[in-house]
């Protein structure tokens, strides 16, 4: 069986890693154990009290998701349990709790460490860019990188409102989706969707450490050949420009 907190302190003796950060991945590689450490999940959960960044508090409150996903049924894992309790209250938070300000952690340009990342599905990059801003009423994340160091760049754009209202994509073909939602959590956390048909086809969210220097991303999708995805990435700030 595996330990209920091990993997989490663990990943916590990195500098600048957090209990939340380190749920993120371990969420990513073990959902069926592990469930990403949320304040907003927390407070639904009777008897834990006030929210505390700690590994105590994170071990009462993965507890108490395993016990309820194990009451639902086989079908429930702690991590999806921690969603949809997220999506409860979290995702459908009003547009004046979720607007952005120049305090929110993950905004800026991050640089990828691949040594630290790990993917289901493809291999990681050899180097990636992930810059993420607010301009007129937007969240604006674009995306640049390298399969091999001296490969081809590639690139990716998207914007859309911070409050998760889903935004047209032209039309990609039959299977790819054709709307995508942007959602800031809070000042740390910013979810997004990739949607088809108003069904989710693959989502990230992506959570800055405490002190703004991490930013781990966790994306989750169906793959094509059939069966679920999930990669995990972590990015360090890049240095501020001279």
């Amino acid at each position: 069986v595996p330990h209920p907190t091990a993997p989490v302190s663990e990943l916590a003796k990195l500098r600048g890693v957090g209990p939340a950060t380190a749920s993120a991945a371990v969420a990513a590689a073990a959902p069926e154990t592990y469930p990403f450490f949320d304040e907003q999940v927390a407070a639904q959960l009777p008897g834990l009290g006030p929210v505390a960044w700690t590994l105590g508090y994170y071990a009462r409150y993965a507890d108490a998701l395993r016990a309820a996903a194990r009451e639902l049924g086989a079908e429930w894992t702690p991590a999806l349990l921690e969603r949809a309790l997220w999506a409860h209250v979290g995702g459908k938070a009003g547009a004046a709790a979720r607007a952005m300000t120049d305090r929110d952690l993950f905004l800026g340009i991050w640089e990828l460490v691949p040594e630290l990342s790990l993917y289901d599905s493809g291999p990681v990059p050899a180097c990636c860019t992930y810059e993420i801003g607010s301009r007129d009423g937007l969240v604006e994340v674009r995306v640049r990188w390298r399969m091999r160091a001296d490969g081809p760049e590639q690139v990716t754009a998207f914007a859309a409102p911070g409050d998760g209202t889903p935004r047209e994509l032209p039309q990609s073909g039959s299977q790819g989706p054709d709307a995508f939602s942007i959602t800031r959590v809070d000042e740390r956390t910013l979810n997004s969707a990739a949607l088809r048909g108003g069904e989710v086809l693959a989502h990230a969210r992506r959570v800055a450490s405490l002190d703004g220097t991490l930013l781990a991303i966790v994306q989750e999708g169906a793959r094509p050949e059939g069966g679920r995805f999930r990669n995990f990435q972590v990015y360090r700030r890049a240095p501020a420009a001279p």
